[in-house]
This record gives C-alpha cells, structure tokens and sequence, in this order.
C-alpha cells in the first residue's frame, strides 16, 4: 500500500527529528479503516532503531474521530 508506505515513512521521520511522546492519527481514513494502525505499527518497529521503538506504543487514534478540527476551531475561540 502506497499510503501506509508513506504514513508509515512520515512518522518515522518525524519520530527521528522531534521524538515526540505521543502521535494521535485521525481523520476519515483511519477512522474508518481502524485495522490500518496495527499494520502501521508493525512496519514502523522493522524501520526503527531498537532506541526508537518506544514511540510505536505511543501511536494512537484520536478520541475525536472526525471532529479533531472542530474541537480545534472551538478551543481557539475561548
């Protein structure tokens, strides 16, 4: 699949540069395809130093589904 290849890539990236201590994935594509983040997972702990693999349990659906931007809009407001 080329969009987990490049999911998959873009997270290992961005694990590689900020180290980030969590990583919430949204969106209609992931919502709807839930099966996608194991998968996921699995191909980012075979590109990732053993260092670096903590950060695949930290890889998580938000809990806002669809509405992340919403909820954003909303924040930003207050």
């Amino acid at each position: 699949m080329i969009f987990l290849d490049s999911l998959t890539h873009g997270i290992y990236v961005i694990v590689s540069l900020v180290n980030p201590t969590q990583i919430v994935l949204g969106g209609s594509v992931m919502m709807l395809n839930p099966h996608l983040l194991p998968l996921l997972k699995e191909r980012l702990i075979k590109e990732m130093l053993p260092v670096q693999q903590e950060s695949v349990a930290s890889l998580v659906l938000s809990k806002y589904e669809n509405n992340a931007s919403l909820v954003g809009a909303g924040l930003s407001a207050l």
